[in-house]
């Protein structure tokens, strides 16, 4: 589990909309786990946590601060 692929899943969620939908309308997070190592992504919850605010704080853009604050927001709504 590392930042690097929690960061790596943020720009994915960003530019592969068919991966985005799959994780939205995945059963549960087993089914969202398995759509990730698909990916072969691997991160934990802290991990998430860190990328999230270490990418935020280098976001030279208000909209790509956006971006990045809808993903999160996304990712911690479906992962509930």
């Amino acid at each position: 589990m590392t930042i690097g692929d929690a960061k790596k899943f943020f720009k994915e969620l960003e530019d592969d909309e068919i991966f985005r939908k799959a994780l939205i309308k995945a059963k549960d997070a087993d089914e969202q786990d398995e759509i990730l190592k698909g990916k072969e992504l691997s991160f934990s919850a802290g991990d998430f946590e860190e990328a999230y605010t270490s990418m935020l704080s280098s976001c030279q853009f208000e909209e790509h601060a956006e971006v990045l604050k809808e993903l999160y927001s996304m990712w911690k709504f479906v992962r509930l």
